[in-house]
């Protein structure tokens, strides 16, 4: 756990430094996807140096060719809020559980009462990485035997570009949806 600087709270960073190579971010994103991890943010930075005895001895500009250019990847890992029944059966938020860009203390107005059990909806909190723009939202509910919501978890975060600009009837969900809208309207 690292403090990060004009962030607070807790979060759980990688640091990695490697000789450079092609695909090197590529794979260390795939690997800690493979773990079930989520990413909320990451930085590759490429610096031109020299080790004497495993300890850097000089710094070199990058397009000199006297050093040997490294990768130094940083990433954060885990955009996740949960939130459990109360003691009126009110969904409330778990802080203890809170990962990621949630445990900066942000907190979100998503009154999901009237939602199904899973739902994608573009949330109040704006992202801090990335792009500067209104996060998704992707919840799922869970559960009792009576049908009571016990626990909901939030994932927040943001599609690709290109799920950004692609038609909604592409993605399955969203398809489905449209479709039983479409169907109510007599489209």
């Amino acid at each position: 756990m690292d403090d990060i600087p004009g962030i607070e709270g807790d979060f759980t960073t990688i640091k990695i430094t490697n000789d450079d190579m092609p695909f090197l971010v590529d794979s260390v994103i795939a690997t800690i996807k493979s773990h079930n991890s989520t990413i909320c943010y990451y930085s590759n930075s490429i610096i031109n140096i020299q080790r004497k005895e495993g300890l850097i001895n000089e710094i070199y500009p990058l397009e000199e060719s006297n050093g040997i250019k490294e990768s130094v990847i940083y990433v954060i890992i885990k955009g996740y809020q949960e939130y459990i029944a109360g003691k009126d059966e009110k969904l409330v938020c778990d802080g203890k559980k809170d990962l990621g860009l949630m445990r900066v203390g942000q907190s979100t107005l998503i009154p999901s009462a009237n939602l199904d059990y899973l739902y994608i909806l573009r949330s109040d909190l704006i992202s801090i990485v990335h792009r500067r723009t209104y996060m998704n939202c992707i919840g799922v509910k869970e559960f009792d035997d009576q049908g009571n919501v016990v626990k909901e978890r939030r994932f927040f975060g943001l599609f690709t570009s290109v799920a950004e600009v692609q038609d909604i009837r592409t993605i399955p969900i969203i398809r489905d949806k449209v479709k039983v809208i479409e169907k109510v309207q007599g489209l």
